[in-house]
């Protein structure tokens, strides 16, 4: 363009720096939706703008752990250790998924070996009674509609050889049973060896498939002892893409790959419901099972050996209990349940439950008239017990068999039920726990030996007593009182309770393994006593054993247990903890200072954890 009388030099300068200017920001924009600014952390997230390259896949030091730098965020983690030979054994396990399709869930996790420390031995995430291999056992706990969700089970042997289309599944038999951990829909374990001294080829990653829970967060346990997690989110239709470096070892020879349809190949489906238990001093207990509840009355309290017939004494315990429905379960229709145990004649004890259920109804009904309340009967015989029959070698557990003789009372109560039915019963206090080693906890107390066990006396530390929904969460950490190791401390091959420092264990093949589900916290106030949640035999919410690999063992350094408990009628801050026949220990629960319970320590020696 060239100046002229009509068309001033300025202007013309002016249009050129105009269109320049044009240019440059035409320019800018082009280049700037190419290649916008990365967010913060780098990675460019999953817009699908960035230009930037991500990292080259590859297995590098995450928090003292080798972890693949494709694997996503963890929506669940913790740090499991346990004693070894060579000092602390540890990983770092991490739940990546937990998704459903609406009808069946699957969760991922994953098992991080320590940066050129000892690898811990991932048989600690199985099942002491089952998962041969490694295999993994996992369960789902669904705390908001009170069930518990196990892996979906296939066929024996070697699996599902061509599984197709959505899971067709029955209701799986609840029993003590190996089959329920090995022949689930799920893949093997992480490897048992690792070199973690230098970063490995990849990091294996496993599954299972569950029914799907009706909550949007679960709870998650691992092994026996491993881990339990809470609040852990459930997504729905966000499947999880096994990322480059992970690697998924399937356990069956036939399938070649993961299927696409959560739970392909199940054959059986376990949503087992929490049984949530609270006894009174009166021997007497109440039950709740989602929507009802129900009054349980000890059949030895009622009944002779062996009878139908109300004994003389039985008047007591059946007044004590129409005052109690009088009050909490007016209006309502109250199905009177007779319960046998396990001794004996399967249909006998069907017929024997029955006639007790009849027996307690003709003589409660005439002492209701007038209130509105409609009664029913049913005999269960043997097959809902309250508590393990037998030990995990199927040996009777007497003083279990005892609580699950009795007669319930089911129904929708109309205010809360209050358990302390006069039976002419009262429950004894135990031994005090002489003063125990305290670390970080709430107190500590000695649970001796037994008389005739192999078991050293045990230092017992109450690290916590937190209150989760409607439960209370239990942390306890259990050592020797010298800080060395006792191997085979509890491998008892014959199975004597008396000699149990923590009662018979029920859900391993060894009844002496430690396990967490025949404490009681005792509020002496309402006379009250919360026992652990339980969820079919033989299985607890709780700590099971101390160590899976190593179960039978003592060990000197302090190993973490677990228990869920109800919470409803503990209320207050003095409480007392009762571990099975043995000894029981004072706390509060609200103390923030260590300290230790009243008596002498002769432990100075236990090692920290």
């Amino acid at each position: 363009m060239t100046s002229s009388p009509h068309f001033p030099h300025f202007f013309t300068s002016l249009v050129r720096k105009i269109a320049v200017s044009a240019f440059a920001l035409f320019l800018c924009v082009v280049l700037a939706a190419c290649n916008p600014v990365a967010p913060k952390g780098g990675s460019g997230g999953n817009d699908g703008k960035s230009s930037q390259k991500p990292p080259t896949p590859e297995v590098v030091e995450s928090d003292g752990f080798w972890r693949p730098n494709t694997f996503p965020d963890p929506v669940a983690e913790t740090v499991v250790t346990r004693p070894g030979e060579d000092g602390e054994a540890l990983a770092k396990l991490q739940v990546l998924s937990v998704d459903t399709d609406g009808t069946s869930a699957r969760m991922f996790a994953t098992w991080l070996p320590p940066v050129d420390r000892p690898y811990l031995d991932p048989r600690e995430l199985q099942n002491a009674l089952g998962s041969p291999g490694t295999i993994p056992w996992t369960r789902l706990v669904d705390f908001e509609t009170g069930e518990l969700l196990e892996p979906y089970e296939t066929k024996t042997g070697t699996g599902v050889e061509h599984p197709t289309g959505h899971p067709q599944v029955e209701a799986g038999e609840v029993k003590t049973d190996s089959s329920r951990e090995t022949y689930c829909v799920c893949s093997d374990g992480p490897p048992s060896d690792v070199d973690t001294s230098n970063a490995p080829e990849n990091v294996r990653v496993f599954y299972a498939d569950f029914p799907a829970p009706e909550s949007t967060s679960v709870g998650m346990s691992f092994g026996d002892n491993a881990a339990f997690f809470e609040d852990i989110p459930v997504t729905q239709g966000e499947k999880f893409s096994i990322p480059e470096l992970a690697e998924l070892k399937l356990k069956s020879t036939f399938q070649e790959q993961l299927h696409d349809i959560y739970g392909q190949g199940a054959i059986k489906e376990r949503r087992i419901p929490l049984d949530i238990n609270t006894e009174s001093v009166t021997e007497a207990s109440v039950s709740d099972r989602g929507e009802t509840s129900a009054l349980n009355v000890s059949s030895d309290v009622l009944f002779e050996f062996d009878s139908d017939k109300l004994n003389k004494d039985a008047e007591k315990a059946i007044d004590s209990v129409v005052e109690e429905l009088k009050k909490s379960a007016k209006g309502q229709k109250v199905v009177v349940e007779g319960h046998t145990d396990d001794e004996g004649d399967e249909g006998y004890n069907q017929g024997l439950s029955e006639r007790r259920a009849k027996s307690v109804k003709k003589a409660v009904e005439p002492k209701l008239s007038g209130v509105g309340i409609q009664l029913e009967t049913k005999g269960f015989g043997e097959t809902k017990p309250l508590v393990p029959n037998r030990d995990g070698s199927g040996n009777s557990i007497k003083k279990n068999q005892a609580k699950n003789r009795r007669v319930s009372f089911n129904y929708k109560p109309q205010a809360q039920i209050d358990a302390n039915v006069d039976t002419g019963k009262k429950v004894k206090d135990l031994p005090e726990m002489k003063a125990g080693h305290v670390t970080t906890g709430l107190v500590a107390g000695i649970l001796p030996a037994r008389k005739g066990g192999k078991a050293p006396d045990l230092n017992f530390e109450i690290l916590s007593l937190d209150e989760y929904k409607e439960f209370l969460k239990l942390k306890v950490a259990v050592s020797t009182t010298t800080g060395d190791s006792v191997e085979s401390a509890f491998a008892e091959v014959i199975a004597k309770p008396e000699t149990m420092q923590f009662g018979p264990n029920a859900a391993t093949g060894v009844a002496h393994i430690p396990t967490l589900a025949n404490v009681q916290i005792w509020d002496k106030k309402t006379n009250l006593m919360a026992t652990t949640v339980t969820a079919g035999e033989p299985h607890c919410i709780c700590s099971q054993a101390l160590s899976t690999k190593g179960s039978v063992d003592a060990p000197g350094e302090p190993i973490e247990m677990y228990a869920y408990l109800p919470k409803k009628g503990i209320e207050s801050d003095s409480l007392t903890l009762r571990v099975a026949d043995t000894a029981q220990i004072t706390f509060d629960r609200n103390t923030s200072a260590p300290r230790s319970t009243p008596g002498t320590s002769n432990h100075a020696t236990a090692k920290p954890s």
